[in-house]
């Protein structure tokens, strides 16, 4: 089994959903003639919302082809298909995206916040996004100082971000011209709890059926992710949506 497979039946792969992706991206005006970018679409539940929800057309951003397919197969079962197009960004790089200037209305980083660094791809989205349009940057974070070193491992052996608080983020957005923090939302604990919970009822599952043995790396590897978040992440970190508006 692979991991696709393994996650497939969780809402996402990192704690979230279409209820924090609406809590931040409710107030924009979005239509059906707002062109949209979803970075790391992942399985495409976002990219699906927003296209039923908005009639936008989608961009959807992968690395994995197989993230593609399945978010193009959640568009069918939604009937969104149609205003899906998929991109593939070969070897991960973000940075040089196949697409034209000042084409989107939004782009959305959600996908990609377990994984990179957005800090370090701003300058290279921003010339993507129409003058007036919006880049909604989702990163996880610390919730103080003082975090202990066990709750900061995991995320940190993930992904290329340097974890901080909110102080240290909004002090990295200072930073970037040609952009304004319009407002911001932090996913509720409880999402967290969620999708945990999610994962540990998924691990047994799997146990049960003799679909994966409790030796098997990818089951293990979800099980520390489990055991790391009940003993030492929960309270301590913190999902966070920048909504930015792009001016002159």
């Amino acid at each position: 089994m692979d991991t696709l497979s393994l996650f497939r039946n969780l809402s996402q792969r990192n704690p979230g959903s279409v209820v924090f992706t609406s809590s931040y991206l409710t107030p924009l005006p979005l239509d059906r003639h707002s062109v949209v970018a979803d970075l790391g679409c992942g399985l495409g539940g976002r990219a699906t919302w927003v296209a039923r929800s908005r009639c936008c057309e989608m961009h959807l951003f992968d690395q994995d082809t197989s993230r593609l397919d399945q978010a193009y197969a959640r568009g069918e079962e939604g009937g969104s298909e149609a205003l899906m197009k998929l991109h593939h960004v070969a070897d991960g790089n973000y940075r040089s995206l196949n697409a034209s200037l000042n084409r989107f209305d939004l782009i959305m980083t959600e996908g990609l916040s377990f994984e990179r660094d957005p800090f370090d791809h701003i300058h290279a989205w921003l010339p993507l996004i129409k003058d007036g349009g919006t880049l909604a940057l989702v990163v996880p974070g610390l919730t103080h100082s003082e975090v202990s070193t066990e709750a900061k491992a995991y995320l940190e052996q993930r992904s290329a971000l340097e974890l901080g608080t909110l102080d240290v983020y909004h002090e990295k957005l200072a930073q970037f011209d040609g952009l304004k923090l319009m407002h911001q939302v932090t996913l509720a604990q409880y999402s967290w709890d969620e999708h945990y919970q999610n994962l540990g009822r998924c691990i047994k599952g799997l146990i049960k059926s003799g679909d994966m043995h409790t030796q098997d790396p990818l089951l293990q590897s979800a099980q520390e992710e489990l055991t790391w978040y009940r003993q030492h992440a929960r309270g301590q970190v913190f999902l966070q949506a920048f909504v930015l508006s792009k001016h002159g």
